[in-house]
């Protein structure tokens, strides 16, 4: 349009002023364009926190927001603005534990109507990794609209998801009402009161050009088959010469064979070849690892898979829930605390391991919860729809009444 108003204002051959002034009034109007524009896009961090996996930091994650800063994680959920979501590897993440963290949060965070109205995106998301993710890479999810959230990995666009509410699906995995901890959780609702310390080690752990280069292959399309190149032909066979009719002669009378003495059988054993030199042999082809076939058969999220880690996870609740009792001591000194412990279970339901990833501040109930834990199992078996071994984090609060 500019150039356009230009050529126009050409042709009338205006004086200088007004020239003047119509190119300062352009460039108003192209300077506040590009605020406005810069302003919708800006995001400020609302907060930087890690995730837990046996103690360990797995994931470091940043949320940001559009233009606002929250700390309630109903108005967070609620708000209709630009979010954006990053995880950013600190460990290798298979596409098995990457439908793992999906599977196990987002189930315990949200209804089974959201869950089923979730399905088809879920499954997008699961088959969106064609490999295992490394350390450094980013995984970007951006709320463009409500009903339009994209994803990146080391900002190369694999998907886009289209059912409304999506991006706060995602996002309810962790700062939900049962979040992987409650650090993590306030870490990310810190409203821009976050840990710089945290958020230039998000920024240290980088890609390479040539990692990025392998993502992007991910959605490249495959190149077709190169046509098989045909046949040489054959080449002409000279004619046979033709043959000569020889005359007829009578054939010379074979000699009877001379009886021989009958030889006993020779032993199936003893009627081997004789020992050859052995050829060496060409080395077997390398079996996969049991973790490498894993990560081929990562479990893919569908509704029904994300149920049933609702409903076990659920029954593994009611189990410890029913088996803890409020320690004698702590009730006579009023004291309270509340404490997260996670626990790891086999396909069959037998309890494998605890630990407590978020201590409560007195040591009586971390010992308590430890003792329900080891009562309430063995659980009971793992659905077939879900991977195994299943490890869980169970919030546990003792409060005076």
């Amino acid at each position: 349009m500019n150039g356009t108003m230009q050529a126009k204002t050409a042709n009338r051959r205006p004086s200088t002023g007004r020239c003047a002034t119509l190119a300062l009034l352009l460039w108003l109007v192209a300077s506040l364009g590009t605020q406005t524009v810069h302003a919708q896009n800006s995001m400020q961090i609302n907060g930087v926190g890690e995730y837990l996996e046996f103690g360990e930091t797995a994931l470091l994650l940043r949320l940001e927001l559009a233009g606002a800063t929250i700390a309630n994680p109903a108005e967070l959920l609620e708000a209709d603005i630009g979010k954006r979501l990053s995880l950013r590897l600190v460990a290798t993440r298979s596409p098995r534990t990457w439908s793992q963290l999906w599977i196990q949060n987002l189930s315990i965070n949200n209804t089974p109507q959201t869950i089923t109205r979730q399905t088809d995106d879920l499954i997008a998301l699961s088959q969106a990794l064609k490999g295992s993710l490394q350390r450094g890479d980013l995984v970007v999810f951006e709320r463009v609209a409500a009903d339009l959230t994209v994803l990146y990995i080391n900002s190369q666009e694999l998907a886009a998801f289209n059912t409304p509410g999506f991006f706060e699906f995602l996002l309810s995995a962790f700062v939900g009402a049962i979040p992987p901890s409650s650090e993590l959780k306030a870490a990310l609702l810190a409203a821009g009161d976050y840990s710089a310390e945290l958020n230039a080690r998000f920024e240290s752990l980088g890609y390479s050009a040539a990692r990025a280069e392998q993502i992007a292959a991910w959605i490249a399309p495959e190149p077709e088959p190169e046509p098989e190149p045909p046949p040489p032909p054959r080449r002409a066979q000279r004619p046979a010469a033709a043959a000569v009719p020889a005359e007829p002669v009578a054939p010379a009378p074979e000699p009877e064979p001379e009886p021989t003495p009958a030889e006993p059988p020779t032993p199936v054993a003893e009627a081997a070849a004789q020992p050859q030199p052995a050829e060496p042999e060409s080395p077997a082809p390398a079996t996969p690892p049991a973790a490498a076939e894993a990560e081929e058969a990562a479990p893919v999220i569908t509704a029904e898979s994300l149920l049933a880690a609702q409903n076990y996870q659920s029954s593994v609740l009611k189990a410890v829930y029913a088996k803890l009792s409020y320690p004698s001591s702590a009730l006579r000194r009023n004291r309270s605390g509340s404490l997260r412990i996670e626990l790891t279970i086999a396909a069959d339901g037998s309890l494998l391991r605890t630990a407590i990833v978020q201590n409560a501040p007195f040591k009586i109930f971390d010992r308590a919860a430890e003792r329900a834990v080891q009562q309430a199992a063995p659980f009971a078996p793992i659905p077939a729809l879900l991977d195994s071994p299943m490890t869980l984090q169970i919030p546990v609060a003792f409060r005076l009444n």
